[in-house]
């Protein structure tokens, strides 16, 4: 290999692709057919099919080193990216499904809407955050319902078992774009983030339902609040 031979390479982040520079006309149509699937402009919002997951492998397969992932800041072996890519959400979804209560409840509602609604807290972005330097809307959930957290962690792929069980991903990256101003949403104030929560996140002891129904009720509610 010459020295200005020019070879694949790729990093992630959220458990897909968060940047490539891929040359190989292999790579190329790898990403081409990842792209017909159906990709987002964020890594964050992106939700890769059982097939784009298997894509991102073959693309990883097909890089010349380790690969990088963003999140962690740290080079890994191929074997490992893949092993990231597949499993990723995996573990959170099986740690909100081992949590008893799977689903926020009526009275950690009323106090989230209380203190986003209170003037009493600064409003933070990028992570779930403290009281000193100010509260992402996640941020302030694990704070009023005395949850264990992180500050520096995002709450929607890394962050208490806690707060995953009340809250499924969808709607924590929904609260969170919203709060950052991300994905072509504006950015929301804590009193808009209590309007949008009271009305589009139900509480599974107020719909009298499992949690297949109370999902299936949030989504409903999303379909009229998603740009």
């Amino acid at each position: 290999m010459t020295t200005d031979e020019q070879v694949d390479s790729l990093s992630l982040k959220w458990g897909t692709l968060k940047s490539w520079d891929i040359h190989s006309e292999t790579g190329k149509a790898l990403l081409k057919r990842y792209d017909e699937i159906g990709s987002s402009m964020s890594a964050m919002a992106q939700r890769d099919t059982p097939e784009q997951k298997e894509i991102i492998c073959q693309l990883i397969d097909g890089c010349a080193g380790d690969i990088y992932l963003d999140w962690d800041g740290v080079y890994v072996s191929k074997e490992k990216a893949k092993e990231y890519v597949r499993n990723y959400g995996k573990k959170i979804m099986s740690d909100a499904q081992s949590n008893e209560q799977q689903g926020m409840r009526s009275e950690q509602k009323r106090k989230w809407l209380s203190a986003l609604r209170s003037g009493k807290l600064a409003q933070g972005n990028g992570q779930l955050g403290s009281v000193s330097g100010g509260l992402c809307c996640l941020g302030v959930f694990c704070l009023v319902n005395r949850i264990p957290f992180n500050s520096e962690h995002g709450g929607q792929s890394k962050g208490p078992a806690g707060l995953f069980a009340a809250l499924t991903y969808d709607q924590r990256a929904q609260l969170w774009h919203r709060n950052d101003g991300m994905s072509g949403f504006p950015r929301h104030s804590f009193a808009q983030l209590a309007d949008y929560i009271e009305i589009s996140i139900p509480c599974v002891d107020d719909i009298g339902a499992g949690f297949a129904e109370f999902c299936r009720a949030t989504l409903t509610a999303l379909k009229d609040v998603t740009p």
